[in-house]
């Protein structure tokens, strides 16, 4: 569809602000990536503190729609939602994580990376207790290397939770950012044990 047809549609069309919200809140995935391709401006449109891109990626949407939204709406990533949770906490938060590490990666910035989650944990906590790939872990820890410092709700740093996990990849990678953390106690009071106690 041409820009021109576009324009006349959505000239003739009062109301539309909020169709967006609408459907992504019914799961009506079909109707939103029609809607987008004729009202795309409105993924720009905050309703109650949200964005259609919000309210997609806590309903689960398929990677194709939450990639239109935010092509639609690139700076989304950057906004937080009514319950001040950014779009990459939002889809890391997704069941049976559902979206692809390109895509995750694109959602990576210094704000969402210092955003907590519903849980009280940040963007690279929550990538390591989740089981998240390295690369998304390494992305985490440019946009916010200072996150490697920060405890969770247990006072476990993600050096802690890494060995709990077990990927060796993740350990390494943290243990380089912040090797202090092999030497403060986890929230049990006891030391970690890892490749560098060998």
């Amino acid at each position: 569809m041409d820009d021109v047809t576009k324009q006349s549609i959505s000239s003739k069309v009062q109301g539309f602000d909020f169709i967006l919200h609408d459907l992504c809140l019914n799961k009506d995935w079909c109707e939103v990536r029609s809607c987008l391709k004729i009202f795309d401006t409105t993924a720009k449109v905050p309703r109650s503190g949200d964005l259609p891109l919000h309210l997609a990626l806590s309903m689960g949407c398929p990677l194709d729609v939450a990639e239109a939204l935010m092509k639609a709406f690139p700076d989304a990533a950057t906004i937080p939602s009514s319950h001040n949770q950014f779009p990459l906490l939002l889809a890391m938060g997704v069941e049976n994580a559902i979206y692809s590490n390109d895509f995750l990666t694109s959602l990576i910035n210094p704000e969402s990376a210092r955003g907590l989650n519903r849980l009280g944990e940040t963007a690279l906590m929550s990538s390591i207790s989740r089981k998240f790939p390295v690369s998304i872990v390494k992305a985490l820890l440019t946009a916010n290397p200072d996150a490697v410092k920060e405890p969770d709700e247990m006072d476990d740093l993600p050096l802690h939770v890494a060995v709990n996990v077990g990927d060796e990849e993740v350990i390494k990678v943290i243990y380089e950012a912040y090797p202090d953390a092999a030497m403060i106690e986890n929230g049990s009071c006891e030391l970690v044990e890892g490749f560098w106690t060998a």
